[in-house]
């Protein structure tokens, strides 16, 4: 038997890549090394534009070997062995094993398959400047009517070495920092960056590492027990926080709110959380953080016709119709063939008996999106009665 732990350290991570990949939902490292990308370098960034729209199509494909290509796993395991381990040899032995050949096929099926779950369609969005950097900005957008976003780091070689995740709050390398922590052995270095400590309490380690070994066997509740056993001021801690919601999502709402109000007291003024923390505020019915969320989403990412209609639709729901049809129509003009910010525009004019807005719409979706409105099937809507009965209806049907 080999006795070296440092072949030990890699031997352990090839044959447990797979259960590594199934706990990636935690964050809360911030790594200095992930700049990737100089705005001053305009054929940088029309390398990783052309990167963007290829990714997001082989997203559509769902082309795995295309994705793996483009993804550069030695890089992305050194940002987690650098993390995870103090000594350079434990480090290399890492990156070693997390770069092998049968280990990169594994990280990168688990890794995109997360995305062809349900029917979606994916799209390069723009190029976003972040902390001096220029990187692709991809919407995915669900069959459902969900939307997830990814940032994507490019390194000098022309590859993803990772990417942010919106509805995480964090980057990839990340979730995948402290998935490989609950399941192997480090030295202390990594817990005290976790916690912002120089040393943590060996227990507090152990209880870490039993919280993952009780997750990867389904233990949810057990595991989920335990977290809330750990000492008030690890609680507070991102990574905690992030892990709890990882297992409160599998057990009930009530948990899983109260993950999310920790994460919202602690957290919720970071830019990272405010695109994951929009569904708390919404469930919470707290009107004004929803809207402040969004704001600070598309002040982050741009608007585009997706959050044009999340944002409408808020404003809609709290009845203030003016603000609803501005954001549907910075939606439209962001994204003329994004469609449905266009029906929220028709559905308030019409409520507001506008008629002649919705006859400039109705001629706006002919002219952008190409459907042909005819008497009969707005005459099979019965929302449009009055419409069919106004002025601004026999003139719209006159030209």
């Amino acid at each position: 038997m080999n006795t070296n732990p440092h072949t030990k350290t890699n031997n352990f991570f090839i044959r447990n890549t797979f259960f590594i990949i199934l706990l990636s939902v935690f964050s809360g490292l911030s790594n200095a090394q992930q700049m990737g990308g100089n705005s001053s370098d305009s054929a940088f960034v029309e390398a990783s534009t052309q990167i963007g729209v290829a990714f997001a199509g082989a997203l559509n494909d769902q082309d795995i070997d295309s994705l793996g290509e483009m993804t550069d796993v030695k890089h992305l395991g050194q940002i987690v062995g650098k993390t995870l381990f103090s000594k350079p040899r434990e480090v290399n032995d890492f990156v070693r094993g997390f770069s092998g050949e049968n280990t990169r096929k594994t990280l990168i099926n688990n890794l995109f398959m997360q995305f062809f779950i349900e029917e979606s369609n994916s799209k390069f969005v723009r190029m976003l400047e972040e902390q001096g950097a220029q990187r692709p900005l991809i919407r995915i957008d669900y069959a459902t009517g969900g939307h997830e976003y990814l940032i994507l780091f490019i390194n000098d070689d022309k590859k993803v070495f990772d990417f942010h995740i919106a509805s995480k709050g964090t980057e990839f390398s990340d979730s995948l920092t402290q998935a490989t922590a609950l399941m192997i052995s480090t030295d202390d270095s990594f817990f005290g960056k976790m916690f912002g400590k120089e040393k943590v309490n060996e227990e507090v380690m152990s209880q870490f590492q039993r919280i993952g070994s009780l997750r990867q066997s389904g233990q949810f509740v057990e595991a989920y027990k335990l977290l809330l056993s750990m000492p008030e001021e690890m609680r507070k801690q991102r990574v905690i926080i992030d892990t709890g919601i990882g297992l409160a999502q599998n057990i009930n709402d009530e948990e899983y709110l109260a993950q999310l109000s920790m994460l919202d007291k602690y957290y919720g003024h970071l830019p990272s959380t405010q695109f994951m923390l929009l569904d708390y505020y919404v469930m919470t019915e707290n009107n004004i953080k929803t809207i402040r969320a969004m704001e600070n989403v598309i002040k982050r990412f741009g608007m585009d016709g997706a959050l044009g209609e999340l944002t409408a639709n808020l404003y809609y729901n709290v009845g203030n119709l003016s603000e609803a049809l501005k954001y549907a129509y910075l939606g439209v003009n962001a994204e003329p063939s994004f469609e449905p910010p266009y029906w929220t525009l028709l559905t308030i004019y019409n409520e507001q008996q506008n008629y002649q807005g919705v006859a400039d719409t109705l001629d706006l979706i002919s002219e952008r999106l190409y459907y042909e409105f005819t008497p009969e099937s707005l005459g099979s809507e019965p929302a449009f009665a009055g419409f069919l009965a106004s002025d601004a209806y026999k003139l719209w049907l006159q030209n």
